[in-house]
């Protein structure tokens, strides 16, 4: 037996081969330890895209629901701060659209989309509708003795800001008690006056815009309006994100001041396309593309909505990992948009995620 121990030659082979193994076992480790963080992000990312998606669905579901397309003789308020102030429809009255696009008029040539409806996710009272039968001895009288009857839905709470339109007209043209277009909803779920002109045995429209806690209406649109559009936060973006990308957001106008209230709802957003399938009646085809310049054009031919959105998935890599060209759209739609990945861009994964979503009240 050897009694001598180990020499020192061979006191540092076993040092040697120790550190090897450790260094492998790290950088294992540490391979796995990156994949993990990076599989995590995806997944942040997946969830907040799905929550942010849902929300533009219902948007793009329920555009033109409760919405008066001809709203002659009336004045009214939009978004009053920018972006949003320059797709307005104020000045024409009579041709209120419930889509608006800006097409690559936003941040990064993306698009700019405006959806007009009754609809607000965040208030129960307008996903609520009402009709009443006329009776021209009520015209203008106050309060009104109408009751309303309710079609599908609870009753109006008290005092919530509703518009009254024309059911029996095509472009729902909105009524008016002395030039002023904004109802409240009584005790009783009564109107707090009758409409001026209201026809025998005519069919009316009620529709919730603002649920309210006292008797003085402050609408300032007689529809709810949301925005989509790509911006940069001004505390900057995240640190995840490529700097030649954007936040999604989705901007509410208020109903009081007309201002824009931007909720972020996607980071590391590329780019945003929009595009409208149109129904041609007489053809009996579709066609994709832009919006008809006319309210009712809209509400006859769109048939479906198609939304491309180009985001970063996950965190920056070590090496570059895209270089193809992506492009945003589909065989019906054609190209939208092309992004070719250079630079830093070249060390994040891109993916583009296609929505398609029918509306469900523009009528036809």
């Amino acid at each position: 037996m050897n009694n001598r121990g180990m020499t020192l030659i061979e006191l540092l082979i076993a040092l040697v081969i120790v550190i090897v193994v450790l260094a492998a076992a790290f950088m294992s480790f540490n391979r796995l330890f990156q994949g993990f963080k990076s599989q995590t992000k995806i997944s942040e990312s997946q969830i907040s895209s799905i929550i942010g998606m849902e929300l533009l669905r219902k948007d793009v579901e329920m555009a033109g629901f409760g919405l008066p397309l001809n709203c002659t003789g009336i004045t009214f308020q939009e978004a009053t701060t920018s972006p949003a102030s320059t797709y307005n429809d104020a000045g024409n009255s009579s041709n209120v659209k419930p889509f608006e696009l800006g097409d690559d008029a936003g941040s990064g040539s993306s698009d700019y989309l405006v959806i007009r409806s009754a609809f607000n996710p965040f208030d129960d009272e307008t996903e609520k509708w009402a009709y009443f039968v006329g009776n021209s001895s009520m015209s203008g009288l106050s309060p009104c003795p109408l009751t309303i009857t309710t079609g599908g839905a609870s009753s109006f709470a008290t005092n919530t800001n509703v518009v009254v339109e024309d059911g029996e007209a095509e472009a729902k043209t909105i009524q008016k008690k002395a030039s002023n277009w904004k109802f409240q909803i009584s005790s009783s779920n009564k109107l707090d006056k009758c409409p001026d002109s209201l026809t025998d045995y005519h069919f009316y429209m009620v529709y919730g815009i603002d649920s309210d806690n006292d008797s003085n209406p402050n609408i300032t649109m007689p529809f709810n309006r949301v925005d989509y559009y790509l911006g940069t936060p001004s505390d900057g973006l995240p640190v995840k994100c490529a700097s030649s990308t954007y936040e999604l957001y989705r901007a509410q106008i208020n109903q009081s001041d007309g201002k824009t209230n931007p909720q972020p709802i996607l980071d590391c957003v590329r780019n945003l396309q929009v595009s409208f399938g149109k129904f041609n009646n007489s053809t009996s085809t579709m066609s994709w593309g832009g919006l008809p310049s006319y309210a009712l054009d809209q509400k006859h031919q769109i048939r479906e909505v198609r939304v491309f959105i180009l985001y970063q998935k996950g965190n920056r890599e070590r090496t570059a990992v895209s270089s193809g060209t992506i492009t945003l759209g589909d065989n019906d739609t054609g190209s939208l948009a092309t992004f070719t990945p250079s630079g830093d861009d070249s060390y994040y994964h891109w993916r583009v995620r296609e929505l398609a979503f029918k509306p469900m009240n523009l009528g036809r």
